[in-house]
């Protein structure tokens, strides 16, 4: 539960509230956005409480716990780059890529 709240839920949230390139955020109302980010973060703290609990409890269950939460995030990771369309190595930004398409075409 925490790796799809952490690797899928958290980045929508979060980049909708601390983006600062942008002042309009859309498919969120300001209540709806503050109560399903300050949720989230809730149920992260929870879970971190309990991680702790059972760690210091059971080994062999922290032990588990950890490789099925690095398994579903490898799947989530996964599921997350194969909804992309494009992959640009050479540049780390689009505006980078652009300005190197307008450099390219006035050297022709």
């Amino acid at each position: 539960m925490s790796v799809v709240i952490n690797d899928i839920g958290m980045p929508n949230l979060g980049f909708s509230i601390y983006d600062p390139t942008t002042e309009t955020v859309y498919g969120f109302g300001r209540a709806e956005l503050q109560i399903l980010a300050n949720g989230m973060f809730m149920v992260t703290s929870m879970s971190n409480i309990f991680s702790t609990l059972v760690i210091v409890s059971r080994l062999d269950i922290a032990v588990i716990s950890t490789l099925s939460s690095e398994l579903a995030s490898a799947m989530s990771i996964y599921y997350l780059l194969g909804k992309k369309k494009k992959f640009v190595r050479d540049f780390d930004t689009k505006e980078e890529a652009d300005r190197n398409a307008l450099l390219n075409d006035s050297l022709v």
